[in-house]
């Protein structure tokens, strides 16, 4: 009798790649910003990997982002920024991503009258710990940065718990109590 080898049922390991997402509830203001538009909105983020998923809700904005102009660099752009504050213009810095070319160059929110909601999905390479801290700006028509929020979790980190043990063994910071795993990406490898 022929004796086959098992690779048409081959068995597969499943390995989860967990979703971090992180709310931001209002949007900032772009420091120095001295125009007319003012965006006010919520963002949702949702890190998988090298993946991000920003679900956001804007106000204020131009009615003419219903189509970016293509002439103005980051014209009605929302883009993840490589600084870690907007205290000054000089903070935000450009577009954050660890790939050869800038993923962020086409990625913008379309319009409805004076208001936007939406989906941007891009692959920037980054992570949630690399991107945790940095900023996330959004853009007029002219592409000037008028909001900046620094992406963190909700709530100020506290590792004292609140019973006065000083182990911080029985409490979470509340950074890490926000933080929500929300799904994941299934990889099969085969087992060998």
């Amino acid at each position: 009798m022929e004796k086959r080898h098992p690779t048409a049922q081959a068995a597969f390991e499943y390995m989860a790649i967990p979703t971090t997402t992180v709310d931001l509830s209002a949007l900032g203001a772009y420091p120095d910003y001295s125009g007319s538009t003012n965006i006010t909105g919520t963002a949702n983020l949702a890190f998988q990997g090298g993946n991000v998923t920003i679900e956001y809700d804007l106000y204020g904005v131009q009615p003419e982002c219903s189509t970016p102009n293509a002439a103005a660099p980051n014209s009605c752009g929302i883009h993840i920024h490589a600084g870690y504050g907007c205290e000054n213009t000089s903070v935000p810095g450009g577009h954050y991503f660890n790939l050869a070319s800038d993923p962020w160059v086409n990625v913008v929110y379309a319009s409805s009258g004076n208001a936007s909601n939406g989906t941007v999905s891009v692959d920037n390479n980054a992570t949630w710990d690399e991107t945790d801290g940095r900023v996330l700006v959004v853009h007029d028509r002219s592409g000037a940065r008028v909001t900046c929020m620094k992406i963190e979790q909700e709530g100020t980190a506290d590792d004292t718990p609140a019973d006065g043990d000083e182990s911080g063994a029985s409490s979470l910071s509340a950074a890490a109590a926000a933080m929500t795993v929300v799904g994941a990406i299934v990889m099969m490898q085969p087992l060998l």
